[in-house]
């Protein structure tokens, strides 16, 4: 959709490879069950901010390439 906005529900586990490429997001909720975000995952984005669950036990180096916005 047109949506600016993510939320990824509750009980997904993995963020897959490339899963919301280039989808010109700007923001995303991502919940406690997430256990892996893996490579570019959100790239290409709009995202201003992010936050990451702490029990989150893997993120890619390349999870948020190209997200000009997001710091």
């Amino acid at each position: 959709g047109k949506s600016k906005n993510v939320v990824i529900p509750d009980g997904i586990e993995c963020i897959g490879y490339s899963a919301l490429e280039y989808c010109d997001i700007e923001n995303v909720v991502i919940p406690e069950s997430i256990k892996c975000i893996e490579c570019q995952a959100f790239g290409g984005n709009n995202l201003t901010r992010v936050v990451i669950p702490e029990c989150t036990e893997y993120v890619s180096p390349n999870a948020f390439n190209n997200n000009p916005e997001l710091t």
